[in-house]
């Protein structure tokens, strides 16, 4: 075969290019201290470099997420076990009020320092973060939940709680609504119609119960339709036929105990208070002459909200574990990937520095070889 002395020129410069582009390669990996500075130097380990990004990427924001749950809920737990204090506090204002030695001064003082109190445990359902947001308003976070309307008070947020990724599969409440620790704690009960009233009542299940903003019922002298509206206005009616009158009427979630077993049809409204509507109205009967002729049912009231709290304070600690076991699952999964890209990344500066001498080598002999034969010529041997 013959070779020009072009076509050998040519294929000594390409050889020493080739030669010098790797000998680059390789002192821009010693620079950098990566094995791979663009993704042609290795397509399979830069697809796999692109993936673990991603999923590190991931585990920033979830452990991000934690980190910020925990510190909503901290604010929380503590705002609750405040309430959980002064609701002790107004416990004790009760149980003292029944004092049968005091007199209207005694009890004055006494309701002056729950008016206090109430004002304290409104502020705490009304708390707000350093960001301005409403914890115990629901997803609805720039709205004061609890506010003032006529003779009581309403909840203004909304029953959405705000749920935070901890991991691709899992979420986390972060807070928790006004609705769920102060309403529904007892009932008020209007008789419409008919000649019985409600005598007592109690709350068996304040979860169940707390569904509804009131509850109607009817008997029409055969049966009896038990009527609940939810907070969307929903209506659910249950019928007994035929019913049997008694003085005890169960419902979902609270029984409630007539004055007298109904000979005649009747129909009674029943509304869930709140927990400070009640205490208002404590705080009116003992400032009143003579003061409340009993006090069970604000005590009954005062129980169920603490109840309330005891239970959000219970999921709070139960979400808390949950977040620190995820977090370590998280440290674990970003541990792993951390090795898996220095294996695939990082640069071996041993077999690099081997390769680097090597290529030097290489490329200084083919650059003497070049400079060798490049001269010569048949006409170095025409005489």
């Amino acid at each position: 075969m013959r070779i020009s002395s072009l076509q050998f020129s040519n294929m000594m410069l390409q050889n020493m290019q080739r030669n010098t582009s790797d000998l680059a390669i390789t002192s821009n990996q010693l620079g950098t201290g990566k094995s791979l500075s663009v993704p042609s130097d290795d397509p399979i380990s830069a697809v796999k470099l692109l993936h673990i990004d991603q999923e590190l990427a991931g585990i920033s924001q979830y452990k991000s997420n934690i980190s910020s749950l925990k510190r909503g809920l901290a604010e929380e737990e503590t705002a609750l076990n405040s309430m959980n204090n002064i609701l002790q506090r107004v416990r004790e204002i009760v149980v003292s009020a029944g004092n049968s030695t005091y007199g209207d001064g005694e009890r004055t003082a006494l309701a002056l320092e729950l008016d206090e109190q109430i004002k304290a445990l409104k502020g705490l359902a009304n708390y707000q973060q350093a960001d301005g947001q409403y914890i115990f308003s629901g997803t609805d976070a720039l709205t004061q939940p609890i506010q003032s309307s006529g003779p009581g008070y309403v909840y203004a947020g909304n029953d959405q709680q705000r749920l935070i990724n901890i991991n691709s599969s899992t979420t986390v409440t972060a807070n928790d609504t006004a609705r769920d620790l102060f309403f529904n704690v007892s009932l008020a009960s209007t008789t419409n119609s008919g000649s019985v009233n409600v005598d007592r009542y109690t709350i068996s299940n304040l979860e169940n119960f707390g569904n509804y903003a009131s509850v109607t019922l009817d008997y029409n002298g055969t049966d009896l339709d038990v009527t609940y509206t939810d907070h969307s206005g929903s209506v659910t009616v249950d019928s007994t036929s035929p019913w049997t009158p008694g003085s005890t009427i169960n419902l979902n979630g609270a029984t409630i105990e007539l004055d007298t077993v109904p000979a005649a049809p009747f129909n009674i409204s029943l509304n869930p208070e709140d927990t400070f509507t009640e205490l208002e109205q404590l705080s009116a009967a003992l400032k009143a002459p003579g003061g409340p002729s009993e006090l069970s049912s604000w005590l009954h009231a005062i129980d169920n909200t603490m109840d309330k709290v005891g239970k959000v304070q219970t999921s709070i600690g139960g979400r808390m574990n949950a977040l620190d076991n995820s977090n370590e699952s998280l440290e674990d999964l970003k541990i792993m990937n951390d090795i898996l890209k220095s294996e695939l990344e990082d640069l071996d500066y041993v077999e690099a520095i081997s390769r680097l001498n090597r290529q030097q080598v290489v490329l200084q002999a083919g650059q003497q070889s070049y400079s060798m034969i490049q001269g010569l010529t048949l006409f170095n041997y025409i005489r």
